[in-house]
């Protein structure tokens, strides 16, 4: 699931959607919003379609997005939410796209950091991208615990679409794209 590392700068965005709120007494039982987006890029980028499975690299991807239309926890929404997912399992285009390709491993993981409308922040020290259930080509899951900030212990879910730039993997390599939430995200 190679395809879920790339998908890990979308999921940067679903999980600070679901980490609203604050660690007041209201922030207990988490926050949903209903909506997220925003852009990320992948450096290096990786390597287009037709590339040999001894041209797969490690890269990182870097997203930065918004949620709104947040419910509970004492937030509305997030003016900042950012990730810097690491791929320690090499991958390129062929994998993104492969439905069949196996999870990665080592897992694709990297902190995501949320700052609410309160000017609050919720931090996930080792948020993880996964493919969503079922697989599809440009989806993607991630989630993880809330270490520090507000929703503290509680737990970020949140499913992802992603979408690579004008002719990446196809003439181009894959360095860039935009993602938005494809559900609610969740802190619980």
């Amino acid at each position: 699931m190679r395809k879920v590392a790339l998908l890990l700068v979308a999921a940067g965005l679903a999980v600070p959607a679901g980490v609203l709120v604050s660690q007041s007494a209201s922030a207990a039982g988490g926050t949903t919003c209903a909506k997220g987006s925003g852009t990320f890029t992948i450096s290096p980028p990786l390597p287009k379609l037709g590339a040999k499975e001894t041209n797969e690299i490690t890269a990182t991807s870097k997203s930065k997005g918004t949620l709104s239309g947040c419910s509970g926890g004492g937030v509305t929404s997030a003016k900042s939410v950012t990730a810097a997912f690491k791929f320690a399992d090499p991958t390129n285009c062929d994998s993104v796209i492969d439905l069949k390709e196996p999870a990665a491993v080592p897992p694709t993981v990297g902190p995501l950091v949320i700052t609410w409308n309160t000017g609050k922040t919720s931090t996930v020290a080792s948020a993880k991208l996964t493919g969503a259930v079922p697989a599809k080509v440009g989806a993607l899951h991630t989630g993880g615990k809330i270490t520090s900030g507000v929703f503290v212990g509680l737990t970020v879910s949140a499913n992802i679409t992603f979408k690579q730039g004008a002719g990446q993997c196809v003439s181009a390599a894959f360095s860039s794209g935009t993602y938005a939430s494809s559900g609610p995200f969740k802190i619980s």
